[in-house]
């Protein structure tokens, strides 16, 4: 609904009927926070914890009938059908309830260097977890070197504590309280919370962020600091003397001309310079071996000379 008074003013629907039907609507507020108990579930089903991954169902039927503590009508394996192993308990449901509670003195036992846990299963468990969130709050800010125990006292002059746990590495704890409403009062405080010197910040369980990702928190940090890559000197090639000699000239001879006419003349230049530079080459070769024939020849004739005499 738009606004919670649009919400009451529906309530006025609750059991009208349409048409031909029988049966009257059921027009109510909703709340969260009141979870139904369920009522259908009998005592008879027990929660076995403490198993190993490799445990089969088989494996649960021989730990409660090797015992001889009743008859088994099902056995729920807890399997991670991805990983293809048991997920570490199962529940079995008993043919009775006195037989169910025969197999309760067997929490505790070892099993594959472990320790089974047995219990009547609760399947009003997940409420309960959720219930015990709600109880949970988070102290930040924490002084350096703090102790469990005198930080549990100092907070429970304000609320009653039921369980604290600190975490020293990150200067925060969590803390248990009796009631929600406790941590209400601990939120919603008007003075400040001082311990050792220091202000304590308190936060809700769930209203808490998640904290990032271990992958984020190594892209964030390769990212931030790594160094940039030196860039390598670029090797510039040395004009030729005889290439500096055209261009300088090309550009003497026209200094009105505009930068492209400019550019384009001394290209040409430059091509001339070669090409002349190739013929001279050239024809000091060609002069060198045309001498070098020449006297050859002078000799053999001079030779064919002397043989004569």
């Amino acid at each position: 609904m738009e606004s919670p008074s649009a919400a009451q003013s529906a309530l006025i629907l609750h059991g009208y009927k349409t048409g031909n039907e029988n049966f009257g609507m059921n027009v109510l507020v909703s709340d969260p926070s009141a979870r139904t108990q369920r009522s259908d579930a009998s005592n008879t089903t027990l929660f076995i914890g403490g198993l190993d991954n490799k445990t089969t169902e088989t494996d649960v039927r021989g730990i409660l009938q090797g015992s001889q503590r009743g008859t088994i009508r099902h056995i729920k394996l807890g399997w991670d059908p991805v990983k293809r192993i048991c997920k570490g308990f199962a529940f079995v449901d008993m043919a009775s309830e006195a037989e169910a509670n025969a197999c309760l003195p067997l929490d505790g036992t070892p099993y594959l260097k472990k320790k089974l846990k047995v219990q009547i299963s609760d399947p009003n468990f997940a409420n309960k977890k959720a219930k015990d969130r709600d109880r949970l709050v988070t102290l930040s800010n924490l002084p350096d070197n703090t102790q469990e125990g005198l930080l549990q006292q100092a907070l429970e002059k304000v609320v009653p504590v039921k369980r604290l746990e600190l975490f020293s590495r990150v200067n925060e704890a969590v803390a248990e309280l009796e009631t929600a409403q406790d941590v209400g009062k601990l939120l919603l405080g008007s003075e400040p919370f001082v311990f050792e010197g220091n202000e304590i910040h308190f936060t809700d369980r769930k209203n808490r962020p998640a904290p990032p990702t271990r992958a984020a928190a190594d892209t964030i940090t390769t990212t931030s600091f790594a160094p940039r890559a030196a860039r390598k000197a670029k090797v510039i090639a040395k004009p030729r003397p005889t290439a500096i000699a055209a261009v300088g000239s090309a550009s003497s001879s026209n200094p009105s001309s505009t930068p492209a006419t400019q550019g384009q003349d001394d290209f040409r230049a430059l091509v001339a310079a070669k090409n002349k530079q190739r013929e001279d080459n050239l024809t000091t070769a060609r002069d060198g071996t045309a001498g070098e024939k020449r006297k050859s020849q002078h000799e053999e004739h001079d030779a064919a000379k002397r043989t004569r005499i």
